[in-house]
């Protein structure tokens, strides 16, 4: 089988990191080969740095192909430019922007629920005016007005599918006063250098806003990055950091889920054994990590295969591209992705703790350079070096505030309290 590795400057020679071993992520990718039709592309970062990279059978970092409902993150983050500038809020209504809603009762949803599954709408509409090439966007969301009715009380449910974030793409056009593909290109793909994205399904009067993006896996990186940096690219913030934000909160509010693609309990990509993946504004909330209730991971994913995920605890930033179809490639998928957290070291400078006897300790996901721990076990502890040296006298609660070691050397250290003894490695 061919291996293709890119050799774009900025990417020289990275790809072969000797510190990580990534065998373990070969082998699931020659194993299932055959799933992603012998052809896939895999491409991992680490900190903005290229750690990975394999381009099998005829795929490579440059292949375009249609990339499905991972469409969704790049119109979401478009929504976010728009609520950026001010042309609209995430919690403006529906018939604020589109007065025909309100005229036929439909106006209540606000922006916020139809980028997030939970307007109210069905997910999948009664008639093809999603898929139609005759009809002007426009028109699509005058016809949903006059005959979707709403199947739940919006926000009080989540229903995955296209209809609401149709709807949300005729917005945009009413505030930019632009057509959609035009304001894609003005407020995110131009100023990412977005050069091989389109939305080329359907039309360019009616763009798929959930599901018609065409990109290729070096665009799809620059996504991600753009994610992990907090609507930063290339030393610019294009968007604040504090409305990037929105891709990292559950939007649903935890609604019951009516209609989803993501599955239960997932055996894979699920470290806290999570028995529902939430929603955020065009993002999986993949990986929640209940201890530290912080969101890990985020994510886009398709129902033709392709996969990005953005971990911010570990720095990682990940692209699994084909052209197969997701509910069969997904496990594997899923398996790439524990296997590359299984790989890396996190980017915070404490590693996670993990002892059955002592206390569960983990990296501050806020500040960098602490121990933290939500923990009701109290009493005193110390840390001690590799050594047997005493290098810090605390009492356990102190963890539940984050514990300062930034000033500590590199090594390996152990905390030990009445309740036992954890390894710790500080970076």
């Amino acid at each position: 089988m061919k291996y293709t590795y890119f050799l774009f400057p900025f990417l020289l020679g990275a790809y072969l990191c000797q510190a990580q071993n990534f065998s373990e992520v070969d082998a699931i990718l020659q194993k299932s080969l055959s799933l992603y039709r012998n052809d896939v592309c895999v491409m991992v970062n680490q900190q903005s740095k290229p750690i990975y990279y394999r381009g099998l059978g005829d795929y490579d970092s440059l292949s375009v192909a249609a990339v499905a409902s991972v469409s969704k993150t790049f119109s979401g983050i478009l929504i976010l430019a728009l609520a950026d500038k001010g042309l609209l809020s995430l919690d403006d209504t529906l018939g604020k922007h589109l007065p025909i809603f309100t005229q036929y009762g439909k106006g209540k949803p606000t922006i916020r629920q139809l980028f997030s599954h939970s307007s109210g709408f069905p997910g999948s509409e009664t008639e093809d005016y999603l898929t139609s090439r005759t009809m002007t966007l426009e028109e699509v969301a005058n016809t949903i007005a006059q005959t979707e009715n709403f199947d739940y009380e919006p926000g009080k449910g989540f229903a995955y599918g296209g209809i609401s974030m149709q709807i949300a793409g005729r917005i945009a056009e009413v505030v930019t006063k632009k057509s959609w593909n035009q304001a894609f290109r003005e407020y995110l793909a131009d100023p990412l250098g977005l050069t091989q994205t389109t939305f080329c399904l359907n039309s360019a009067s009616n763009p798929r806003i959930a599901g018609g993006a065409c990109t290729s896996p070096k665009d799809l990186m620059i996504l991600a990055e753009f994610i992990l940096n907090k609507g930063k690219h290339q030393g610019k913030q294009i968007i604040s950091a504090n409305t990037m934000e929105e891709l990292w909160k559950d939007q649903t509010n935890k609604a019951p889920q009516l209609e989803s693609p993501y599955p239960d309990s997932p055996k894979y990509n699920n470290p806290y054994g999570a028995p529902i993946i939430y929603y955020g504004i065009g993002t999986w909330q993949d990986i929640y990590n209940p201890t530290t209730q912080y969101q890990e991971q985020i994510s886009g994913a398709g129902a033709f295969g392709t996969y990005f995920w953005v971990d911010r605890v570990r720095g990682l930033t990940g692209v699994v591209f084909t052209l197969s179809l997701g509910a069969i490639t997904r496990n594997a998928t899923f398996q790439i992705v524990d296997a590359i957290r299984d790989a890396v070291s996190l980017t915070t400078s404490t590693s996670d703790i993990r002892s059955k006897e002592g206390v569960s300790v983990f990296p501050n996901p806020v500040r960098k350079g602490q121990l933290y721990s939500q923990t009701a076990k109290n009493g005193p502890a110390i840390l001690v070096n590799s050594m047997g040296r005493v290098v810090l006298r605390f009492n356990l609660e102190t963890l539940n505030r984050g514990l300062d070691v930034q000033h500590l050397p590199p090594g390996l250290y152990f905390l030990k309290s009445a309740w036992g003894t954890s390894k710790v490695a500080i970076h």
